[in-house]
């Protein structure tokens, strides 16, 4: 049996070394045996294993979902695997399908603004909620955000959805998993999610730089960055109650060992 190194490993599945750490570490991968130098070891069952993990990752499919298929799988089961795939893959679909159709209406929305600005004159202050330059705007604006469905919708209502492509979600999560190394503790109330950083310009820096990003894609979440002498906060805050689960996606990424720390 090959026994292969992590960086191997990670060559051989096409993903960086960092991105197999972080499935060992919320147990996606099991943990490996280490050779008696101290290096991490992994076996043809390993390579399988994350080979299924990564294909799982380019079908769209989040980490919860992947977890579920590799407890049926387990290098083996493959028919019951393949069904439960299936399902999985159905409903991803009627996802799509869903998405399409809210980007539609919002591209209908936009539309709407632009022609109504072309239309109107120009005026020589804008107020802060931009009605000077739409005053007769009537549609509500379609939230758009990282996160997941919590309850059925009606068709015009804001809906919690991924704008990151499957293609763009593997670089983030390492992103996440990078920053995750130096979150000394979090906190959550009903609305907010606040994670801890030592007080380093290079911390603030990539904190400032995700936090960014991540309020790009995630529209229907506030994001600020607090600076002391003492430590670095990430405020994650969801607009209500009913949408402050999400909050809650990003301790697997954020604080992956988040048991540890406290509340």
């Amino acid at each position: 049996m090959a026994n292969f190194r992590i960086s191997q490993l990670a060559g051989r599945a096409g993903v960086p070394t960092s991105t197999v750490r972080y499935y060992e570490r919320v147990g996606l991968m099991p943990v490996p045996e280490r050779s008696s130098s101290g290096y991490r070891t992994y076996d043809e069952r390993a390579e399988a294993r994350l080979l299924f993990i990564t294909r799982g990752k380019r079908l769209g499919l989040s980490l919860d979902e992947i977890a579920e298929l590799v407890a049926i799988w387990d290098g083996t089961n493959c028919g019951p695997t393949q069904e439960r795939l299936s399902t999985l893959l159905a409903a991803k679909q009627v996802e799509i399908v869903a998405r399409i159709r809210e980007l539609e209406r919002f591209a209908d929305q936009l539309a709407d603004v632009q022609g109504r600005l072309a239309a109107s004159p120009g005026s020589d202050e804008c107020a802060s909620d931009l009605n000077c330059c739409a005053p007769d705007l009537t549609s509500t604006p379609i939230a758009l955000g990282v996160g997941r469905r919590d309850r059925d919708v009606g068709e015009d209502e804001p809906v919690v959805a991924c704008t990151l492509t499957p293609d763009e979600r593997p670089a983030r999560v390492e992103e996440f998993a990078v920053l995750a190394q130096h979150v000394t503790s979090w906190s959550r109330d009903a609305t907010t999610l606040r994670l801890r950083f030592p007080a380093r310009d290079d911390l603030a820096a990539l904190v400032r730089n995700l936090s960014s990003r991540e309020e790009a894609c995630c529209g229907f979440l506030s994001f600020t960055v607090h600076e002391d002498a003492n430590e670095v906060c990430w405020d994650i805050q969801a607009p209500n109650t009913e949408t402050a689960p999400t909050l809650d996606e990003f301790l697997p990424l954020l604080a992956p060992d988040h048991e540890v720390f406290s509340r």
